[in-house]
């Protein structure tokens, strides 16, 4: 089903990796298509890591509604202009104030104590769930559940040109040096100050069952088996795609528009929809996000 059109315009390489590591339709049409994708991922992991022999890699996804957008985090898309620095220092006053409204408007219960006595642990605990409440970060979100993903990028749309766009999902190969756990030892994301890092890694977010509820957005991510990859510090405002060092490990497919109406439906059949997605939307924790990213941000 590979379109000529394809072959024949320049491609980019995560484009070429569909064709020449999997062989396998860039388009995706259902589901089903996906489910296969995500088998044909797991293959290819089999191969990296034992005939190969680079390693153990996970294959992560993320959907979006228009195909041609950057892989780009909240904190510089749209009209943001501002250079890495710049926009890490506006983070970490962001974050600052997501804590302090928290604590006032909705109280200390809503965040963890977990990883206080952690150099790093808070900073990255206010950074996931500011996250998922709508304040934009250099945070770029991930999933290892293919299906989750589709609603992200099949979601309908009030805006016209983005219902008529076709959609895209993505693949990012994550190898095992790359996924930081918050356990102790050296692989720990928690070792890393996320305003100043030097290297860029996917991590592992730990959610804690017990008063799961009480928690600002955790259900979401939860819910959603979120993962977050961030940038360095130094080219955080550079796309995810547009970095030589990760886009060899990108796969990108095309969702034409025609299609998406037919997953949104056997999506909604399984039980993924906006209600499951999204869990409980809370007006009064988005309008935190919201107002501090007008204060801080500017929009």
């Amino acid at each position: 089903m590979t379109d000529k059109h394809y072959l024949s315009r320049f491609m980019e390489i995560y484009d070429q990796n569909v064709l020449t590591h999997l062989k396998i339709s860039p388009e995706i049409h259902s589901l089903a298509d996906a489910h296969a994708l995500h088998n044909s991922m797991l293959n290819f992991r089999q191969y990296l890591a034992l005939e190969a022999g680079e390693g153990e890699f996970y294959p992560h996804y993320r959907t979006e509604q228009v195909f041609g957008w950057d892989i780009m985090p909240g904190l510089f898309r749209g009209a943001n202009k501002f250079d890495s620095l710049h926009g890490k220092e506006l983070e970490r006053k962001a974050i600052a104030e997501y804590e302090f409204a928290i604590v006032q408007k909705v109280g200390e219960h809503a965040l963890r104590d977990l990883f206080k006595n952690n150099t790093n642990g808070t900073k990255w605990d206010l950074l996931f769930q500011a996250q998922h409440c709508g304040l934009r970060t250099s945070l770029l979100d991930w999933t290892m559940y293919i299906a989750s993903s589709l609603f992200f990028g099949i979601e309908e749309s009030s805006n016209p040109k983005i219902e008529a766009a076709d959609a895209q999902i993505w693949v990012f190969m994550v190898h095992e040096n790359r996924l930081l756990n918050s356990d102790k030892g050296d692989n720990s994301y928690l070792n890393h100050d996320p305003f100043t890092l030097t290297k860029g890694f996917m991590t592992n977010v730990p959610i804690y069952l017990d008063d799961l509820e009480e928690r600002i957005c955790e259900q979401r991510i939860s819910r959603q088996g979120g993962r977050f990859y961030i940038s360095p510090a130094a080219s955080c405002n550079i796309p995810m795609n547009r970095q030589p060092d990760v886009s060899a490990d990108l796969f990108r497919f095309r969702i034409p528009t025609q299609y998406k109406s037919v997953i949104r439906k056997e999506l909604d059949a399984v039980g993924i929809n906006k209600a499951t997605i999204y869990v409980k939307e809370s007006l009064a924790h988005e309008s935190i996000a919201n107002e501090i990213n007008e204060k801080i941000y500017g929009f």
